[in-house]
């Protein structure tokens, strides 16, 4: 009996166990029946910590871009001062030594004219570290620049500058004759039947040859031109033309003239009746009828553009020859009645002296 009640005791001890972890099961099962899914406990999270930053979609304060930052100041720079300018010509020429003249009145602050005595290529040459510019009037001058010094060099009154090296980089030039279609048109003025105009240079005018033929054309002329080497040459073709012309343009080009040929060019002219167009106003006294030459109020403006040119060059630098804008006509009015010409002023006839 005892035996037995033992055994019985341990059964319903086991029946009570598993009953009981039974009902523990079925609880859990129901909640998780009825919520859908299983259970899991997360610690709780800490409360965010309060923060001052905008939301991200919130406009914050403008910022300049580069381009608004204000500029840094910049020093101005002084400035640089003109290039001095040192003026030789040669002496006994008249109109040399008043275009140097009027030269320095124009810019006294910074020009000084050096006549071409004895002493002058020594003094210029002591003081070349002075002048930045070298403005040089005739040939004897522009030469004599030439192997002073390499500064910017601007050269006036010099007809053959070619032949004497004048056309490098850091020069420049002026033409010595004034506009050919001024010079036509007082010649059409004063002498209307002058037709056939001869004219004799030395090579290496092509250029001015074919300016002056398309001038003359403009004035009903016609321009008939020869070449020659030496002054003999130039008396021995003149000779030739006169039975074909009415009148000669002489031009300056010593190359080819000398003061006997061309003394004897103006006494051969005169007793042929041919008019003569001079390039200088002192050959009217030799027999030219007229004589074309540059205003010299013009030949300075030139000689300061140049000037400014080469001291401020665009690009790199090369010579250049600049153009005169205005002729000075002078009429030998004796010989014009003589040949039944009219030295009254007429249209064409624009700043004539009448001697």
């Amino acid at each position: 009996m005892v035996a037995l009640s033992h055994k019985a005791g341990q059964r319903i001890a086991r029946v009570r166990r598993t009953g009981l972890m039974g009902v523990v099961c079925g609880c859990l099962m129901t909640i998780g029946f009825l919520t859908g899914c299983s259970v899991v406990v997360a610690p709780e999270a800490p409360p965010e910590a309060p923060t001052t930053t905008p939301p991200t979609d919130a406009p914050g304060p403008p910022v300049k871009a580069p381009n608004d930052l204000p500029k840094p100041k910049v020093a101005k720079q002084p400035e640089q001062a003109p290039d001095r300018v040192a003026i030789i010509y040669a002496q006994g020429v008249p109109s040399y030594k008043r275009i140097a003249e009027a030269l320095v009145a124009r810019i006294p602050s910074r020009a000084r004219a050096f006549p071409l005595v004895d002493d002058a290529k020594l003094r210029l040459e002591s003081q070349n570290d002075e002048y930045g510019q070298v403005v040089a009037i005739g040939v004897l001058a522009a030469r004599t620049a030439r192997e002073l010094s390499d500064k910017p060099l601007v050269f006036c009154q010099a007809f053959n500058f070619r032949d004497y090296g004048l056309i490098e980089k850091h020069m420049m030039g002026i033409s010595m004759l004034p506009p050919a279609e001024q010079q036509f048109a007082a010649w059409g003025a004063l002498a209307s039947d002058a037709k056939r105009i001869g004219v004799i240079t030395g090579p290496g005018h092509e250029r001015l040859i074919a300016q002056a033929r398309t001038a003359a054309r403009l004035h009903g002329m016609e321009l008939i031109d020869r070449i020659a080497h030496t002054d003999k040459e130039t008396l021995f073709e003149f000779k030739r033309l006169v039975p074909g012309i009415d009148g000669l343009w002489l031009v300056p080009d010593e190359r080819i003239l000398s003061h006997r040929v061309l003394r004897e060019l103006m006494a051969y002219s005169a007793r042929h009746r041919k008019l003569v167009l001079a390039f200088a106003p002192e050959l009217l006294e030799f027999g030219a009828l007229m004589s074309a030459s540059g205003v010299e109020a013009d030949i300075v403006d030139q000689l300061l553009v140049a000037l400014d040119e080469s001291a401020r060059p665009v690009g790199e630098p090369t010579f250049r020859l600049l153009p005169l804008t205005r002729a000075h006509i002078e009429i030998n009015a004796e010989l014009a009645r003589s040949l039944g010409y009219s030295a009254a002023q007429q249209p064409g006839l624009s700043d004539v002296d009448v001697r």
